[in-house]
C-alpha cells in the first residue's frame, strides 16, 4: 500500500510526505515527472493485492501458471475495489506456450484468457532454447490475426 501510494503521487507530479512502515518520503517530488503518466501496474494473483490493485493503481500483472477462472476472480477482486470515476482497469497476464505449438491452439488460450477479463495476454515460449525471435514473429504473424478475427 505505501509503495504504491507513493509511486503513484510521485508520477502524477506530487510532492510527497509519508511516514510508514516501508516508505518514508519528506517533501519529495521527481525532478522531471512524465509529461505522459504510464499506468501503475500492481503485480499479484491473491485478493488483498488485487483489491489494493484496483483501489490505488491502474490494474494488476498476473503471473504465468494461473487458469483463466483464477483471473476471473482476481478480475472480480479488482473491480470491486475501483473508485467512481477511475478508467478501466488493465489485466496483464502472463502465459507460456510450446513454441512449436498450433497457432489456433495459442489463440483459442488467448481468448480463454481475454474472455476471464484479462485486457493484455504475454505469450512466451516455454522453452529456454526457443528462437524467440522466430516465436515473436509466429505470434505476430500467425496467432494475432486468429485472436483478433473473433474478437
Amino acid at each position: 500500500r505505501e509503495y504504491t501510494a507513493a509511486l503513484y503521487a510521485l508520477l502524477h507530479g506530487e510532492t510527497v510526505t509519508t511516514r510508514g512502515r516501508y516508505v518514508n518520503l519528506d517533501s519529495v517530488a521527481l525532478d522531471w515527472p512524465p509529461a505522459v503518466v504510464p499506468p501503475l501496474l500492481v503485480g499479484g494473483i491473491r485478493p488483498r493485492t488485487v483489491s489494493l490493485a484496483g483501489e490505488l493503481a491502474d490494474g494488476v500483472i498476473i503471473p504465468g501458471g494461473v487458469s483463466p477462472d483464477e483471473v476471473r476472480a482476481s478480475v472480480g477482486h479488482l473491480h470491486s475495489q475501483r473508485g467512481v470515476g477511475r478508467g478501466p482497469a488493465e489485466v496483464v497476464v502472463f502465459i507460456s506456450a510450446p513454441a512449436d505449438s498450433p497457432a489456433s491452439d495459442i489463440a483459442a488460450v488467448v481468448r480463454d484468457y481475454a474472455a476471464a477479463g484479462a485486457t493484455c495476454v504475454a505469450v512466451n515460449a516455454d522453452e529456454d532454447d526457443a528462437d524467440i525471435e522466430r516465436f515473436a514473429g509466429f505470434l505476430a504473424r500467425e496467432v494475432s490475426p486468429l485472436v483478433s478475427a473473433d474478437g
